[in-house]
């Protein structure tokens, strides 16, 4: 049983390719395990959380391959008809997110959206109403403990928010508008870049013909994030006075 598990633990010292090929194959054994509705396996599915561990630290462009592969797996099983199963792959995706937003992100790129894109495609999908419940809540569990490691993670964060909104179900949609209304209340500084992202986000909400009392809070909020744009966009113009006077000075 030693030697098996070494098997998995020693992936991260695979070749990128050997890795990324490693990785999509094992997927597909999962796939099968699963596949069996009466009695499915889920000891493949188990180790690919394990190898997404080991083969973390990677250089982020090797990463990001392996992560292609793997962001659509656990967007499938996510969608399993086995909801334990499904809700585990939800959890999963949780856990790494946590573990890789602790690695922040470099400038100008945006493995973070890449990251957190399953969150959205199973938000698309997704039928359940425990499922999207999760999804939130694993969303909410990142905001909490990681706002200040976001960085392009708000932009598919946003998406899955303004998904909730046209949910029919309140409970979907409210715990979705709360979690918006407190990122835009609570930490403006870090969503500067995403703004746009957050006015959409909340006009969703606005539009939404199912919840009139989230439609008026979206208003409100709106009004706020608006003023928000407003200061940013006259502090940026002070900026660019500033500079241009500093260039006048010393001509």
């Amino acid at each position: 049983m030693i030697a098996i598990d070494r098997i998995f633990s020693s992936s991260a010292q695979l070749r990128p390719d050997a890795i990324v090929e490693f990785v999509a194959h094992l997927c597909a054994v999962a796939r099968e395990e699963l596949s069996n509705r009466a009695d499915p396996q889920v000891y493949s599915l188990q180790k690919i959380v394990e190898i997404a561990y080991y083969n973390m630290p990677r250089v982020r462009l090797v990463w990001a391959r392996i992560w292609e592969v793997l962001g659509e797996f656990f967007t499938d099983v996510g969608q399993h008809p086995n909801l334990s199963i499904a809700m585990y792959a939800v959890d999963s995706l949780r856990q790494l997110s946590m573990k890789f937003l602790e690695k922040g992100e470099l400038l100008n790129f945006a493995f973070q959206r890449d990251f957190l894109k399953p969150f959205v495609d199973l938000m698309a999908v997704a039928t359940s109403l425990e499922i999207k419940e999760l999804i939130l809540g694993c969303l909410d569990h990142m905001v909490r403990s990681r706002a200040n490691s976001i960085r392009s993670g708000w932009r598919p964060m946003f998406a899955v928010l303004s998904l909730s909104a046209g949910d029919t179900t309140l409970s979907v949609a409210g715990t979705g508008f709360e979690l918006a209304a407190r990122v835009v209340v609570d930490h403006p500084a870090l969503i500067v870049k995403y703004l746009p992202d957050a006015a959409n986000c909340l006009a969703a909400y606005l539009a939404q013909p199912h919840h009139e009392a989230l439609s008026l809070n979206a208003a409100q909020c709106l009004v706020s994030l608006s003023q928000e744009l407003a200061r940013g966009a006259s502090a940026e113009v002070s900026d660019q006075e500033d500079q241009r006077c500093e260039v006048e000075v010393r001509a």
